[in-house]
């Protein structure tokens, strides 16, 4: 090989090197340039926004994935938070594992442990996990006039209860496991499967 193609060659490999560098290099520095499909093992993420509204994240994955995508859309960022950071638990992962709580001698569904131990948090009542058989005991023959509404959801519609012994009884009687929802009245223009249930 002459000495003329050598310069030529080393500033072809010097590129290809640079080139092939700068491809792999951005997606360590920022992570948002790189697609991520998540799986679905559950490392809890703990996290709050600008309003210190806690938020839950299965695992680390997800939590960047809100990351990038409320980055990309101007809105508040995230932060990573220990879990005592989080007193209550403002949005629980979407898994569908229902439990039993017990309070005060009401048994109640919950789609999941987190769900339930948010409501105990912001109700400051202690709820207490039982075998799932004692949701399904003998229905309660009335309720107390208390107007304390929650939202449950059966089979994609919601419904309205005026508390959580009308939920109970009335998930009882018609034979239907109602899961909570949230607390307060269920909007209608959230689902147009919209009941209200006093």
């Amino acid at each position: 090989m002459t000495n003329l193609y050598k310069p030529f060659l080393l500033v072809i490999f010097a590129a290809s090197v640079l080139s092939a560098s700068y491809s792999s290099y951005p997606s360590e520095y920022d992570p948002c340039l790189a697609q991520r499909r998540c799986s679905f093992e559950e490392f809890i993420v703990r996290a709050v926004d600008n309003n210190k509204q806690c938020l839950l994240f299965r695992n680390d994955c997800l939590f960047l994935n809100e990351v990038c995508a409320r980055r990309a859309n101007n809105q508040p960022a995230l932060e990573k938070v220990e879990p005592e950071a989080c007193r209550c638990t403002d949005i629980c992962p979407a898994i569908h594992k229902p439990v039993c709580g017990e309070h005060g001698g009401v048994y109640t569904t919950f789609p999941n442990s987190c769900t339930m131990n948010s409501m105990a948090c912001r109700q400051n009542k202690s709820l207490t996990k039982v075998n799932r058989a004692k949701c399904q005991r003998k229905c309660p023959d009335s309720c107390p006039g208390v107007y304390s509404p929650v939202c449950a959801e059966y089979n994609g519609a919601y419904s309205t209860f005026s508390n959580m012994c009308t939920l109970n009884m009335m998930s009882c009687e018609l034979d239907k496991t109602f899961m909570l929802a949230h607390e307060g009245a269920c909007t209608e223009t959230a689902n147009d499967n919209f009941v209200s249930i006093q």
